[in-house]
């Protein structure tokens, strides 16, 4: 869990684990103050009795050290931390009254043997929590949990939340039973019962207190600028996010009488004009003097960065692509911590809604169901209206805030619109108390207390630790929030200037044309950048149908990036043009089995992996297959005619116009091919050429497909020379495509041989195994098993122990030849013929082997060759066919002439000996990864790619 977070603490770690209770506290170190060791944590009290955990800062922990110094205390280091735990030795659990700060913080007491748990008034930084299965698990992001328990049960509502918000509400996550403990409290938990007792030690309310504008203006004046002046305090580089806006602008015009000439601040810019805010920002630097630096992002690197935001991103939220930037830079920038301006629009009255509230008051007068018919709207906008037939603070919010209706929750995810309502009135917000107050503090409290909360200071949070940066929000110092929640409404807010009383206060060091603006906010060119931003599951209807709608301008894009959260984070992917549709046809992959059948699997599960990488999408078509193994490709993206050749023969044709391209299987679906060229001749068409079939001088529509295909793969050199020497077709055309190892081949770590197979045989210890594994026919002679039978005799005399095993099922004419061929030869207890053998025990006998040995004539790769040394096994193979590239011509194994016994009759005698002398376990591993290497499944995807994609 520790380690989960280190992104967030960079500059060390520890752990403490309890000698009497099963307890342990982890801390990652960011080290603001007091830079040395002595600020390491978990950190203890002098005699050992108290143990802290504390993310964050205390701003006012100066003030407190002089005042416990008075009392006695005595410190030895420069940091907070310390100051935290005598706080508590001094006051106990009221010390957290005492803090200005923002913290997340576990104190071990061991005397009183509890653990306490608090979070600061504001809910700046996050402190999750579950106590379930009778175990308490805590930390300061949600990933340290799944770090925990990969499996951890999701809470089955948040989509439900994230839909409707646009992030998760507090105390919701997207896990089951992992909450937020509420901002401003305190939770004492009995150890080891886990009996837990929480405790409110800081709550705001608003009061009608300071009612005249002068009185407001000196308040907020001096409360901000003592709060900005604290928030600078640290002995690492600091500096500020300055977008050109208001509120960064003064607090760069705060920060200046502090920092001086060591004030320095950030921001970003982009290529487009529309976003840009360079001239407000230029206002502020040349009044200060600040040391700027202006960022520009770029589509470019949106794109590139997208997976990283995606990883950065603890919890879903609409936002935080903006703030993962900022941040970004400022640590590239060598800033440890920045202030921010994140609080001001939510206090001041910033945002359009605190001024629509007599427009809903009125509009709420309407009966429930006639408010429910504005979910029929078109537009975004006027269906958010059907949120206020709650008539109810949460209807009134959502109006305002609100992302999905319920309806349209319900649609996205399959489920009923009550059981979206249900989990909508089961939100309970803390705190909240409707006693008459003005409308415009309700909407003021909604924007702290949720769209605050729940997504901006969590975005922040996140997006800043992944970066190992501390963001700070002087607008939410504990003394400026007090001041401002005891202001009139009456004063606080102007229909007509937004944060008025805050510009107001500020009037004589704010240039003009900053507050004279209209509100821009921090915004990205979304819009645009999001259209190449998909999903990888490309066949989902709902994503269909919404990545249509974004593209046509019917929806927006926050909409689409909160579907794509909440339902394909997993799959979610940017794309600089659309993806190929790639459509596969073969004869066969499933019915039979057999060289070009496994090819056929191999090469459909590298397209359905590519298809889950978000390189392309395919789809297949097979002639005389029944059914489909899901593991290799997709059921419901496969279809076989099973043997209907004509329904074939249309489907294919009819398809083809809906692809990119067309990839043809074997040179005898040629009249298909034909037909493609015929009808959409700038069809992109592949041909996948094998061995034989293609070897010798082809007519008709076999001819004219060989030399309209747009490029051709052949499995092997040998395949290749042939096709550009009987058919005259240009070099470059033709692209060398091996074969490959079987995605799910079993490779041996251990090569010993099978005592089940040695019984089953009759073979001793001392018996040496060659090996033949292919299929026996009559009308395939070309296979060499007949002339190892020849040499057999004469190899007896050097190797007298040796054992022929021919495997593979056996036509009877072929069975009846090759037991011929036994008899002639004297070799009825020598040779072995298996006939079929089980697909689970091939590899066994591949290890039972000492040499595997088939010099064919008109082999076009030889699958069983990578096979066989993918077990370690020695091969020996024919040179005049495309056994050459299986063997890597001759660096993986033994090529001889296939028609030479005295070759044949060596070689098999110097591997055999080989053996029987040196047992060479390494030799064998090293051979097996080579050809992993050469001929693996993952190398066969990547060449795949680079030809498709």
């Amino acid at each position: 869990m520790k380690d989960s977070m280190k992104h967030g603490g960079p500059d060390g770690e520890g752990i403490y684990l309890d000698d009497k209770l099963p307890l342990a506290l982890g801390h990652r170190r960011l080290s603001l103050l007091d830079l040395t060791s002595a600020g390491h944590q978990p950190m203890a009290d002098a005699n050992g009795n108290l143990q802290i955990v504390f993310n964050g800062e205390i701003y006012n922990f100066l003030e407190l050290k002089k005042e416990l110094t008075v009392l006695g205390h005595i410190f030895k280091t420069a940091c907070d931390t310390e100051v935290i735990l005598k706080s508590y030795l001094q006051w106990g659990k009221n010390c957290f009254q005492r803090f200005n700060g923002m913290f997340a913080m576990a104190i071990f007491d061991k005397l009183t043997s509890q653990l306490l748990l608090a979070r600061d008034h504001a809910g700046i930084k996050p402190l999750y929590y579950s106590m379930e299965g009778g175990k308490l698990f805590f930390a300061s992001e949600v990933r340290a949990f799944t770090a925990l328990k990969p499996t951890w049960n999701e809470n089955e509502k948040w989509k439900i939340y994230f839909l409707t918000f646009g992030h998760l509400p507090e105390p919701f996550t997207t896990l089951k039973g992992v909450i937020l403990l509420e901002k401003g409290t305190v939770a004492t938990i009995e150890l080891p019962t886990l009996f837990i007792r929480q405790e409110v030690f800081c709550k705001f309310s608003f009061q009608n207190i300071i009612n005249t504008i002068p009185e407001a203006v000196t308040a907020i004046r001096e409360t901000l600028s003592k709060a900005v002046e604290r928030h600078l305090i640290s002995d690492a580089p600091i500096g500020l996010f300055l977008s050109g806006g208001i509120d960064s602008s003064l607090l760069t015009l705060l920060s200046h009488k502090t920092l001086q000439q060591n004030l320095h601040t950030i921001s970003i810019i982009f290529e487009d004009e529309k976003f840009s805010e360079a001239k407000y920002q230029k206002l502020v630097i040349d009044k200060t003097g600040a040391k700027h630096s202006s960022c520009l992002v770029t589509e470019e690197e949106f794109a590139a960065t997208l997976p990283d935001i995606l990883k950065a991103m603890d919890q879903p939220s609409i936002d935080g692509i903006n703030s993962y930037f900022i941040c970004k830079y400022a640590h590239r920038f060598g800033l440890k911590a920045v202030l921010s301006g994140i609080g001001a629009d939510e206090l001041f009255g910033g945002y359009e809604s605190f001024y629509r509230t007599e427009r809903v008051r009125l509009f709420k007068m309407l009966p429930a169901f006639v408010i429910g018919l504005t979910e029929n709207f078109f537009e975004q906008r006027k269906k958010k209206l059907s949120f206020l037939k709650r008539k109810s603070f949460l209807g009134d919010y959502l109006f305002n805030r609100g992302l999905y209706t319920p309806e349209e929750t319900a649609l996205i995810l399959g489920i009923s619109v009550k059981s979206v309502n249900e989990a909508l009135d089961a939100i309970k917000f803390s705190g909240f108390r409707n006693n008459k107050i003005d409308n415009r503090e309700l909407v003021s409290w909604g924007e702290q207390n949720i769209y605050m909360q729940g997504q901006l200071l969590k975005d922040i949070d996140y997006m800043s630790m992944w970066h190992g940066l501390e963001v700070r929000v002087p607008f939410l110092d504990k003394e400026l929030v007090e001041i401002v929640h005891s202001i009139s409404p009456y004063i606080k807010y102007d229909t007509n200037v937004k944060k008025h009383l805050l510009i107001k206060s500020f009037v004589d060091i704010l240039p003009s044309d900053i507050y004279n603006r209209k509100k821009q906010g921090f915004i990205f060119p979304f819009k645009k950048w999001i259209i190449p931003v998909q999903t990888t599951a490309q066949r989902a209807p709902e994503f269909i149908k919404k990545y249509q709608k974004l593209k046509s301008g019917k929806l927006q894009w926050v909409h689409y990036w909160a579907y794509l959260l909440a339902c394909q984070k997993q799959t979610i992917k940017y794309y600089d043009k659309e993806l190929k549709k790639i459509l596969f046809l073969n004869l066969g992959a499933f019915r039979f089995t057999g060289g070009i059948e496994k090819f056929n699997r191999a090469f459909l599960k590298a397209l359905s992996d590519l298809e889950v990488d978000g390189k392309l999408v395919a789809n297949c078509q097979s002639a005389y297959d029944y059914s489909v193994d899901p593991l290799y490709f997709d059921a419901k993206n496969y279809k076989g005619f099973k043997g209907n050749r004509v329904s074939f023969v249309y489907s294919a044709l009819k398809e083809a116009r809906k692809y990119d391209t067309i990839i043809l299987a074997h040179i005898n679906l040629s009249l298909i091919g034909w037909g493609i060229k015929k009808l959409s001749p700038k069809k992109n068409v592949i041909l996948i050429t094998h061995g034989i079939e293609v070897w010798d001088q082809l007519t008709g529509v076999k001819s004219y497909l060989m030399h309209k295909a747009d490029s051709v793969l052949a499995v092997s050199n040998f395949t290749k020379e042939a096709i550009v020497k009987k058919h005259k077709i240009s070099p470059e055309k033709v692209s060398i495509f091996s074969n490959t190892i079987d995605p799910y081949f079993s490779y041996p770590h251990e090569f010993k041989k099978p005592e089940y197979l040695m019984k089953r045989y009759g073979l001793k210890e001392t018996d040496s195994v060659i090996f033949t594994l292919t299929r026996l026919s009559a009308s395939e002679k070309y296979k060499g098993y007949d002339k190892v039978i020849d040499v057999l005799p004469y190899l007896k005399n050097c190797v007298p122990n040796a054992k022929y095993i021919i495997a593979g099922k056996a036509d009877g004419k072929e069975s009846k030849r090759l037991v011929a061929l036994q008899q002639a030869n004297d070799l009825l207890d020598t040779v072995m013929l298996t006939g079929f053998i089980k697909e689970e025990e091939v590899v066994d006998h591949f290890l039972l082997a000492d040499v595997f040995v088939m010099p064919s004539r008109k082999e076009g790769f030889g699958i069983v060759f990578i096979e066989a040394m993918a077990c370690g096994l020695p091969v020996i193979a024919g040179n005049k066919d495309g056994s050459g590239d299986a063997l890597q011509q001759g660096k993986l194994g033994r090529l001889i002439n296939p028609d030479s016994e005295a070759e044949m009759f060596q070689a098999i005698v110097n591997t055999l000996q080989k053996e029987e002398n040196t047992i060479n376990v390494r030799a064998k591993k090293v051979l097996q990864q080579k050809v992993k290497k050469a001929f693996g499944y993952d190398t066969y995807k990547r060449n795949l790619e680079e030809i498709l994609v």
